[in-house]
């Protein structure tokens, strides 16, 4: 049995050295072949370079509701429940978020005034250094 094994890895290696001479196969490292594998591996990572950047760029264009829709705030009551005070249109909503589970807690008849937040992070840090600062 051990011999059948021998002559059959003996018979295959003698096949592929066929193969690869009939087939005219050189070495698998020549710098053509690395040059070839170092361009493709640039042309992928540079299609995901700009297919990142596409959607970036283009992601505000669909998908929102104009803003007529918020989350205001929330508080975390465990591991992974929470209640959220959520604003549609001119109504607010106090929520209890689960996993696998929304579930209203309240309407407010009478909408909270919440600080709407800045508009970017370099303004939010500045307040916060501001106020630290005073």
């Amino acid at each position: 049995m051990r011999t059948s094994f021998l002559t059959f890895g003996f018979l295959l290696s003698d096949f592929a050295a066929a193969a690869q001479s009939t087939l005219g196969v050189g070495d698998p490292l020549g710098m053509a072949d690395l040059l070839r594998v170092t361009l493709s591996l640039g042309v992928v990572l540079g299609a995901i370079v700009l297919t990142t950047w596409f959607m970036r760029r283009f992601a505000r264009l669909g998908g929102t509701m104009g803003g007529a829709l918020r989350v205001l705030g929330g508080v975390s009551l465990g591991a992974r429940e929470r209640i959220v005070l959520v604003q549609v249109g001119d109504q607010q909503l106090l929520l209890g978020v689960a996993p696998g589970r929304i579930q209203t807690l309240h309407v407010l008849e009478r909408p909270l005034s919440v600080p709407s937040p800045p508009a970017d992070f370099a303004s939010a840090l500045r307040a916060l250094m501001r106020e630290k600062g005073s």
